[in-house]
């Protein structure tokens, strides 16, 4: 399993613990949500394409 994988898999799961605390009930509402985490990302930002460009990132 490269790193790439293992940092997807790493996402999904986190993906999937976030969403376990959501409980929306209004239709919309919900869609609007789920579209927002899917589409922006912003708990989960995707670092592979720095990695690829050759960035570091340091170890404290």
């Amino acid at each position: 399993m490269s790193v790439f994988d293992r940092h997807s898999a790493v996402l999904a799961d986190y993906r999937d613990f976030v969403r376990s605390f959501l409980l929306i009930a209004d239709e919309r509402a919900r869609d609007f949500v789920n579209r927002v985490l899917d589409e922006e990302a912003r708990l989960w930002p995707d670092f592979r394409q720095s990695l690829r460009q050759g960035a570091c990132f340091p170890i404290s």
